[in-house]
């Protein structure tokens, strides 16, 4: 059983937030994993941005991924704190690397993450980093990072900020939150790191399980529904505009215009308008936004292929 697949059933949902906190966990030292998870994305960062963490700003050099953990504990502490504020901004997880024996910060990484299109804020990462210079005035060197799904749309995150931004996708993709993990598992499987408890492997299995079902671009799943698959839909018109309603399989019903963004709108609210414009005669009265959903789908279904 898949944990994660599970607790998005029925009324349930995984949201962002579910998200961004599993994997603080995964990156904190407060379980098996230790540092290793965190070493894995300063490599990537290292690779994709063409600078030396290691050698430049921790001044550390190991053979292996368990002597750079142990150099790096030996020199080094980190906190991971998720929903981190620096004044009216939040960053979804914030990450900070100082020395051990003096209070000297040496690197800041600065994570926003996003599932839903309709979560992209333009020029949100300037905003974050601007406040977070507020605060840190003497700062050190700092990565902001965006960890999305494979689509160029979530880069108007950061608007001037390409060169420095670091993109992570959650799948699809040899540099994604997916390809470390499995990264992971394979040096504990091989021995190269510490053995995990049997319960973790299963819950980044899951993880990953999830991951690759609700962002690969060889299925056709909706950001805002991860991992649940889209059971019917028909297409309606309101306000002169082409919309989708979707029902998926654990039937949540979903409203997207036509570059596949989710409508902000209640849905209900939403549903009483096609009901009203297309005539439907739809009593809403005592029924949920599931069943409203279904019957009105079923009905512009009928309308649709009798023409009228």
């Amino acid at each position: 059983m898949n944990i994660f697949k599970a607790l998005s059933q029925g009324y349930g949902s995984i949201t962002e937030t579910n998200f961004t906190s599993f994997l603080s966990y995964l990156l904190s030292s407060d379980n098996e994993c230790s540092n290793y998870l965190l070493i894995i994305i300063l490599q990537f960062i290292e690779k994709n941005k063409n600078i030396s963490i290691f050698r430049d700003i921790l001044k550390i050099k190991g053979n292996s991924i368990r002597e750079l953990s142990d150099l790096f504990n030996n020199k080094y502490k980190y906190t991971v704190e998720p929903e981190r504020n620096f004044g009216n901004q939040r960053l979804d997880i914030f990450i900070r690397i100082s020395k051990k024996d003096i209070e000297e910060d040496l690197l800041f990484l600065i994570m926003e993450a996003k599932i839903e299109k309709s979560a992209i804020k333009e020029g949100q990462i300037n905003l974050q980093v601007n406040k977070f210079l507020e605060e840190y005035t003497n700062q050190s060197k700092y990565i902001p990072i965006l960890i999305s799904p494979d689509d160029e749309s979530f880069l108007r995150c950061y608007n001037n900020l390409t060169n420095e931004l670091c993109w992570i996708k959650w799948s699809n993709n040899d540099n994604s939150v997916v390809s470390f993990l499995r990264e992971l598992l394979e040096l504990e499987r091989v021995a190269m790191i510490e053995p995990f408890d049997v319960s973790l492997t299963y819950l980044i299995k899951s993880f990953i399980d999830y991951l690759e079902k609700s962002f690969s671009k060889s299925n056709s799943l909706n950001y805002s529904v991860a991992g649940i698959p889209e059971k019917e839909r028909v297409l309606v018109e309101i306000d002169n505009k082409n919309y989708t309603i979707r029902r998926f399989k654990n039937e949540m019903i979903r409203i997207y215009d036509e570059e596949e963004n989710e409508i902000n709108t209640e849905i209900k609210n939403e549903l009483r308008r096609i009901n009203s414009k297309y005539n439907l005669g739809v009593v809403f009265e005592g029924k949920t936004t599931h069943a409203l959903g279904r019957i009105i789908i079923s009905k512009l279904k009928v309308l649709q292929n009798t023409g009228i």
